[in-house]
């Protein structure tokens, strides 16, 4: 039994998955200005997603991704504490652009941040 997608989809890596959540759920101003700050922005938002929709091990060429259990999910995205910890996590860009969507209607529903 497969525990991956069997049909061919783009898969974008997490730290890019992030990077590209940050910057189309944060208005301009928002934005934080340095790296540092962007590095602790981007290992929450990574978790934020991991929260609304699966992230995959990508295991190149040799088949398949295959979907990470929480636990592993917990030890490399919540407890990682380099964002090399993320090498070979990818999400599907089809379930990157529903978890933006969650993530805006999410932060709508429980208003600005203070």
């Amino acid at each position: 039994m497969s525990t991956g997608p069997t049909v061919k989809q783009e898969l974008v890596p997490l730290g890019v998955a992030a990077a590209y959540a940050y910057f189309q759920l944060t208005r301009p101003q928002d934005r934080v200005e340095s790296s540092e700050g962007l590095e602790k922005i981007l290992k929450d938002v990574a978790i934020a997603l991991s929260t609304v929709a699966p992230i995959f091990k990508d295991p190149g060429s040799r088949g398949a991704p295959v979907a990470l259990t929480p636990a592993e999910i917990v030890a490399t995205v919540f407890q990682g504490r380099e964002r090399d910890t993320w090498d070979g996590l990818v999400m599907l860009e089809a379930d990157l652009k529903t978890a933006i969507k969650t993530l805006r209607q999410v932060r709508m529903a429980f208003g600005p941040p203070r």
